[in-house]
């Protein structure tokens, strides 16, 4: 029996103009998760690569509904269902964390996005989530603080103001997956050349469109 990482042709998934094996989607989806537990920011969302691989799960599943109990293939490949649904939901709960962390900000960067252009940065669960979470703590902030507050200005939550940002002047470590010249960490210092495969402690902030092309990986 084959396992997910193998990426047989009956595991594969076809798109627009090419083709995704198993294994090259499982391969996707590490990367993805890593990257965002390691970023400061929020990723765009990859949703689509999330229930690509549930369906795939799903398939192996039934695979293994199917075959004699016991064989240690069968076994092998329940433990790689089960790590690859740790890595799915970690990925989730950690893009759920960053969400209620800066709820106002990731919801007027997304606003900002152009539709026909732009990566989603928030899928539309989140994006409900987001708004849900953020009405909620400026209720709280209403009934705890601010109504206590004089009558005027200090009174009402300024929104602007509360929604705080990730620290993006942060260094993070990255390995570069790609020849990429000319990236500016200072505007005071000269760029500076990653060589592929070599590996970089960086500003994130450098590093932010290299990271979300795939230019570079995040260690």
């Amino acid at each position: 029996m084959a396992s997910l990482s193998e990426g047989d042709e009956d595991d594969a998934l076809k798109g627009n103009e090419e083709v995704i094996t198993g294994g090259q989607l499982l391969t996707l989806l590490e990367e993805t998760w890593h990257n965002e537990k390691v970023s400061p920011d929020l990723l765009p969302t990859r949703i689509e690569l999330v229930e690509s691989m549930l369906e795939q799960l799903q398939l192996q599943e039934d695979v293994i509904q199917r075959c004699p109990q016991g064989d240690i293939k069968v076994t092998l490949l329940q433990l790689e269902v089960e790590r690859i649904r740790f890595v799915i939901a970690s990925y989730l709960r950690t893009r759920i964390q960053k969400i209620e962390q800066y709820p106002l900000y990731l919801l007027d960067l997304q606003a900002k996005l152009d539709a026909g252009k732009d990566d989603p940065l928030l899928s539309a669960e989140e994006v409900t989530y987001a708004k849900q979470y953020a009405d909620n703590m400026a209720d709280r902030m209403q009934s705890l603080i601010l109504r206590h507050m004089p009558d005027g200005p200090a009174r009402q939550l300024d929104k602007e103001k509360a929604a705080v940002a990730p620290n993006t002047n942060s260094y993070v470590f990255l390995r570069a997956s790609e020849d990429v010249m000319g990236v500016v960490i200072d505007e005071d210092e000269d760029p500076v050349d990653l060589q592929e495969g070599t590996q970089h402690l960086l500003p994130y902030h450098a590093v932010e469109a290299l990271v979300k092309s795939g230019a570079v990986v995040l260690l």
